[in-house]
């Protein structure tokens, strides 16, 4: 999770995947495709030229140019692409990129979504409520997204909805009644973590008594104990400068729309050692980012993704030191009318319409 334009649920990531293609596609055996990119070409000086397709035109609002992905890709950018040491835009549809250690890592850490998002498009504003209608060829069906379903999920597939992506197991045994529907389990896709700044004191069997399979059990969703590999452990990120306060909270904050962070935190908290004070606390999303860059609080659950095309960008907003401790894995489902158009899993596990 990081600032700005980080999808942070489902309906979030479907919406943004659907509306925007990442720079290049990696498939599920890690090779490379175009996205919104549609061809790169290496020189012997180390650098890439990499051309942009036709942006978007359902929504003039939401196109994206070379000098906004030269912007999100470079150094200078929001969070840059490690092994770019520089990227120029060379007119509206070419990016010239100066490049440094592997080039193939650099292509793929241009998978990732957040580098193909455009400026004005942030997921705290009020896109929830509204309705896109994508544009497909003349004899094919207008698609609708919805971001996210107005009112029970199931009224939605009752009224007509061809899609939901969802973890809620009423929903799923609704939808496996209906013989008009049938129900795709997706990868699992996100691992949650309690994380903890470095001065914070440690949640331990002396504070809070880890349990996994009880945690496991504890949210009403698909999950597991958290499975290796993890790939934190094998990145090493540039280190923030900045020091800490000492941690004088007793909270155990998350996302306040994540019944899944939810019901992990009033676990820990159910396990705490009685009258230690330690609480549960729902955050907003920019809320919790400046608590998580501030890290003022005792600890926090997040979610992270299985697989990381830029492993720095998850972690850019975590305090200094922080230790990360897995506890989960969780996988969605999709719930799909027959006939619907036709979808597609990425390489994180994502799903999307794929547009005609």
């Amino acid at each position: 999770m990081s600032r700005g334009l980080r999808p942070v649920n489902d309906s979030e990531r479907l919406f943004s995947r659907t509306l925007f293609p990442p720079l290049l596609r990696l498939d599920c055996e890690g090779k490379i495709g175009p996205g919104l990119v549609e061809s790169w070409t290496p020189d012997s000086a180390g650098a890439w030229t990499i051309t942009l397709g036709d942006p978007a035109q359902f929504d003039p609002d939401l196109r994206i140019s070379a000098a906004a992905v030269a912007s999100n890709v470079s150094p200078s950018g929001g969070g840059g692409v490690p092994g770019i040491d520089s990227a120029v835009p060379l007119n509206g549809r070419q990016i010239r990129l100066f490049t440094s250690g592997n080039q193939e890592s650099v292509l793929h850490a241009l998978a990732d979504p957040a580098l193909a998002m455009p400026e004005g498009l942030a997921f705290e504003s009020p896109v929830s409520d509204r309705l896109l209608e994508l544009p497909t060829q003349p004899d094919q069906p207008v698609i609708q997204l919805r971001l996210p379903p107005i009112g029970d999920p199931r009224d939605a597939l009752d009224q007509g909805a061809d899609l939901i992506v969802t973890h809620d197991p009423s929903l799923l045994e609704y939808a496996a009644g209906r013989p008009d529907f049938v129900i795709h389990q997706l990868p699992w896709s996100r691992t949650y973590v309690v994380v903890q700044p470095g001065s914070a004191p440690p949640l331990t069997a002396e504070t809070i008594q880890l349990e996994p399979q009880s945690l496991a059990e504890a949210v009403e969703a698909d999950a597991r104990v958290a499975h290796p590999p993890f790939w934190w452990l094998e990145v090493s990120c540039p280190a923030r400068d900045t020091s800490l306060a000492p941690v004088t909270s007793q909270r155990i904050v998350y996302l306040r729309d994540d019944d899944v962070a939810r019901g992990l935190a009033e676990r820990l908290v159910a396990l705490a050692v009685p009258g230690n004070g330690v609480r549960a606390a729902g955050l907003e999303t920019s809320e919790l980012l400046v608590a998580l860059h501030e890290g003022s609080e005792l600890a926090y659950i997040i979610s992270l993704p299985k697989h990381a095309a830029q492993p720095c960008r998850e972690l850019k907003d975590f305090p200094p030191g922080a230790s990360i401790r897995p506890l989960i894995d969780t996988r969605a489902h999709a719930i799909v009318r027959r006939g619907a158009p036709p979808l597609a899993v990425d390489w994180d596990g994502t799903i999307r319409v794929v547009r005609p």
